[in-house]
């Protein structure tokens, strides 16, 4: 009987152990091969107009290949105006700085066959838009025998920017909400710190202008409303300009 017991208990611990392995793993290049952690996530600055790479290494720790299936999520992205975003994507290669699979953004998915105890180099990638601004992208790795064996990344950029604020008056802006709106007005909020002006201008995707009003901000907290009223379904932008023409935008997609 404590013979039977015994053979069961070391079975249940053998098959616990074998349920906390996984047939991959990522490490961070970037950070002297530290494994990187499910839900993970990073911060970087990223200068206008520039391209920020962090640099990951997918490894397989089992005997045999394993196909992993990669996938890039735009939570968030930079908006400045039509044509002006910032834009994230990925390179896959055999090994850190030879990742010639450099993928366009519009790609956001792709498979990688890793042989066993081989690496593959991933590249995350984003290159910000004409003004700084915050963005958030999000990766997720899964094998693809084993959908419970998966990694999720997050990239946090300019977390702690601004977008685009639009003058030393101002103190803060919200984004705009609700978003994506399907009501017939939206809304941003600033904190001015003295009384001052702000032109408002709502304006299509082909930098058509459908709507500009002036709003007077007091010192302190305002609300400021946007009419979207009659619009058809797809993606408009708010700019917001002060007396010295310094500029920010909010994008907003009208269901």
């Amino acid at each position: 009987m404590k013979q039977n017991l015994l053979i069961l208990l070391t079975g249940l611990c053998l098959s616990i152990g074998l349920q906390g392995q996984t047939s991959f793993r990522v490490l961070d290049h970037d950070n002297g091969g530290a494994v990187v952690n499910n839900g993970a996530s990073f911060s970087h600055n990223v200068g206008a107009t520039r391209t920020f790479s962090h640099e990951l290494i997918v490894e397989n720790t089992s005997a045999s290949t394993v196909t992993v299936n990669l996938r890039r999520f735009d939570d968030l992205l930079n908006s400045v105006g039509p044509g002006d975003n910032a834009e994230a994507f990925f390179c896959v290669g055999p090994s850190i700085g030879n990742s010639g699979g450099c993928l366009p953004p519009a790609v956001s998915s792709a498979v990688m066959a890793i042989a066993p105890g081989g690496t593959v180099s991933l590249s995350a990638d984003l290159t910000e838009a004409s003004v700084e601004g915050k963005s958030t992208v999000r990766y997720r790795l899964v094998n693809a025998a084993v959908a419970s064996e998966s990694v999720s990344i997050t990239f946090n950029y300019n977390e702690f920017v601004g977008i685009n604020e639009i003058s030393r008056q101002i103190a803060t802006i919200s984004d705009i909400y609700p978003n994506p709106n399907s009501q017939n007005r939206a809304f941003i909020d600033i904190a001015s710190k003295s009384e001052t002006s702000v032109q408002v201008q709502l304006v299509g995707l082909l930098g058509n202008t459908i709507s500009r009003k002036t709003e007077v901000l007091n010192e302190g907290k305002n609300k400021i409303s946007v009419d979207l009223s009659g619009l058809s379904s797809g993606v408009y932008f708010v700019t917001l300009s002060d007396k010295k023409g310094s500029i920010t935008t909010k994008r907003v997609i009208v269901d």
